[in-house]
């Protein structure tokens, strides 16, 4: 086999330009994937911000490994499996939130939309079913199944598919960039929520917000913000809905990027990371007051959702090999030490074509220059990343933004790779562009 990917496979967000130096993966080892030349990458994306202990981890593996041997998938339809159930108290635990009730899915959207579902739920409980509204913030991002879209702020998703969508109410965003564009509106993020609420005031029935944003171009609002959220859920009554599918699992240094805001979210939406990249598995993590309307002790009709592989019990064996390793004895004090680097390996990165750099945890957008140029930024992102990927280290653009997320398990040699290639590609992109005064 070459590396050479065949066009009847599609592949999601793709197009000519993304495939350009295309690779296909083997295997994987640690935090490095090698293709079927055997040609070795750092992965500094952490194949999409999942994989964070790296690949072949062996508890993880030895998890998934010793549960094939009991039973591959149990229908979580009217019964469970051990796996789940295990997982269920453990994740609680991890959180500190063992009062909370969990559902699992495959994947954020999904978990997105049983956070829907639940709201609803919880407003047609109380005999308010003209809640109808979740109010959502200016090119947020939560996720690509229909409902998930409804309460994304991304234009350009939303555009092609307008059909699908349910009606939104969106503020403006916390954050004055997104994917390398500069809002233009002055109007502050709170006072646009004021506004909504000012006219929408008994038909809310929830606000999703992004601690972090990620799909946006990595941006991070202040930590106020949130808290000011809360407080006016609290005060209106509305459920706040925390998506940490991107953020969670310490990739902003924290267990949960929400946590530097202590808040107290209703629901909160995992993903990604929960099974450390080894197979899907996302979670809908609910208060007490909503985990309760799903309780069998009651007659209620349920919860009118669920999908087949929901919850599957090799999915549910690596979140827990995850959890074991991101609470054994020396991972935190690892982690943040290997933070630390990252840090000052990033405030050294220079050159002309850099705008700002962002950065939390092992989570690091660089942002290119943007003028009236802006596609020819943007494609320049674009170009890096192909660069960077020819010196065998894998990251990927956010608009006019470089992406950098190792996996938590990189040395500072494989860190000095990351940066180095990366200053290396600027230096090869940019060598015939303009300089900058």
């Amino acid at each position: 086999m070459n590396n050479t990917i065949p066009n009847n496979l599609i592949l999601p967000f793709t197009n000519a330009d993304h495939t350009k130096d295309e690779v296909v993966i083997e295997r994987g080892e640690g935090p490095y994937l090698f293709d079927v030349s055997g040609k070795k990458y750092l992965d500094g994306s952490s194949s999409l911000w999942v994989s964070i202990l790296g690949h072949n981890h062996p508890i993880i593996t030895q998890r998934i490994t010793d549960q094939a041997r009991k039973i591959s998938h149990a229908s979580l339809f009217g019964g469970a499996h051990t796996p789940a159930i295990e997982l269920t108290q453990r994740l609680l635990e991890f959180m500190g939130l063992p009062e909370y009730s969990v559902f699992f899915s495959n994947s954020g959207s999904e978990a997105i939309e049983a956070a829907m579902k639940m709201t609803m739920d919880y407003w047609r409980e109380k005999n308010e079913s003209k809640r109808k509204y979740i109010v959502t913030f200016e090119n947020s991002y939560h996720g690509e199944t229909s409902g998930a879209m409804s309460v994304s702020g991304f234009q350009d998703h939303g555009k092609m598919y307008p059909h699908l969508l349910l009606q939104k109410l969106e503020a403006r965003s916390p954050v004055s960039t997104v994917m390398g564009k500069r809002l233009a509106t002055k109007q502050k993020p709170l006072d646009s929520l004021d506004e909504i609420i000012e006219r929408h005031l008994d038909e809310i029935a929830a606000i999703i917000v992004e601690p972090a944003y990620g799909a946006g171009g990595i941006l991070f609002p202040d930590e106020l913000f949130l808290k000011r959220v809360e407080a006016l859920c609290r005060e209106h009554g509305y459920l706040l809905i925390v998506d940490e599918v991107a953020t969670g699992f310490y990739r902003t240094g924290t267990k949960f990027c929400y946590e530097a805001s202590s808040v107290q979210p209703d629901i909160i939406v995992l993903g990604k990371a929960l099974s450390a990249g080894y197979l899907p598995l996302s979670a809908t993590v609910a208060a007490p007051k909503i985990g309760e309307l799903y309780s069998r002790k009651n007659r209620r009709p349920g919860f009118m959702h669920g999908h087949t592989f929901s919850g599957n019990p090799l999915a549910c064996s690596a979140a827990l090999g995850n959890i074991e390793v991101l609470e054994s004895p020396d991972f935190v004090d690892t982690l943040q030490s290997g933070i630390e680097y990252f840090s000052e390996k990033i405030r050294s990165l220079l050159h002309p074509s850099i705008a700002e750099t962002r950065q939390k945890g092992y989570f690091a957008g660089i942002e290119l220059f943007d003028d009236e140029k802006e596609a020819d930024w943007r494609k320049a992102a674009l170009d890096v990343c192909n660069a960077a990927k020819k010196n065998g280290v894998l990251i990927r653009p956010l608009g006019n933004t470089v992406v950098l997320a190792p996996p938590y398990i990189v040395e500072q040699t494989d860190i000095d790779t990351l940066i180095n290639t990366l200053q290396e590609a600027l230096h090869t992109i940019f060598h015939n562009y303009r300089t900058y005064e």
